[in-house]
């Protein structure tokens, strides 16, 4: 285990004990409160998605901000037993769209528009409510490197089968909305309640499945 891995997880764990016990009248994360709605889709578990930047698109501190988010979510799903394990892979300079496969680029999402999205989570179905590949795209307006961070840990909540939740309290999920183009919405990782839905939402499907 690395020494970045390492101090997250320790992190992690903290957070998540003072979430739980801030929650010891509630007794749980309650959907579109605190802790966010499932999607209707997510990655297969046990999938190694392959992670590849758009030639050019971000530069050297950049990769090394998405290249910790990712670190961070691996912890989650490692502790959240669903297998699934974020490997960067490099830059490409189309997307790519093999089994697994997931490429992050920019466009000009706001130019022109009155879009209130400043980056998005495209997924490509492989049935039965999984992701074959994906693309996220992010604004060319996002500068703030803290702000990509924030974007990069909510488009790949998207994928580990969380949805927006504009209604839940600030800073009780990284799926919370986003006040602007180079605004964070408060956290740069999953929270407690973030990684107890994921967690959920897998031991359903092996329930589902007679996975014990």
């Amino acid at each position: 285990m690395s020494y970045q891995r390492a101090i997250f997880l320790t992190l992690f764990l903290l957070v998540g004990s003072t979430v739980a016990a801030a929650q010891q009248s509630d007794k749980t994360c309650i959907t579109d409160t605190n802790a966010p709605p499932q999607n209707t889709w997510h990655w297969p578990a046990g999938t190694h998605v392959k992670v590849y930047l758009k030639r050019g698109m971000f530069n050297r501190n950049e990769q090394k901000a998405i290249r910790e988010v990712m670190e961070q979510w691996n912890v989650v799903s490692e502790l959240a037993g669903t297998g699934i394990r974020y490997e960067y892979a490099g830059e490409v300079d189309q997307p790519k769209d093999g089994l697994g496969d997931l490429t992050l680029t920019r466009i000009e999402i706001m130019k022109g528009t009155n879009n209130r999205y400043f980056a998005y989570f495209f997924p490509v179905h492989a049935g039965k409510g999984l992701i074959r590949s994906a693309q996220i795209t992010f604004d060319f307006l996002i500068k703030d490197i803290e702000a990509l961070r924030s974007f990069v840990a909510h488009e790949l909540g998207h994928g580990m089968g969380l949805r927006d939740c504009k209604s839940c309290k600030r800073k009780s999920t990284i799926m919370n909305g986003y006040p602007g183009v180079n605004k964070g919405n408060g956290l740069v990782a999953p929270s407690a309640c973030d990684a107890r839905v994921v967690k959920a939402i897998f031991e359903e499907e092996r329930r589902l499945a007679g996975v014990r």
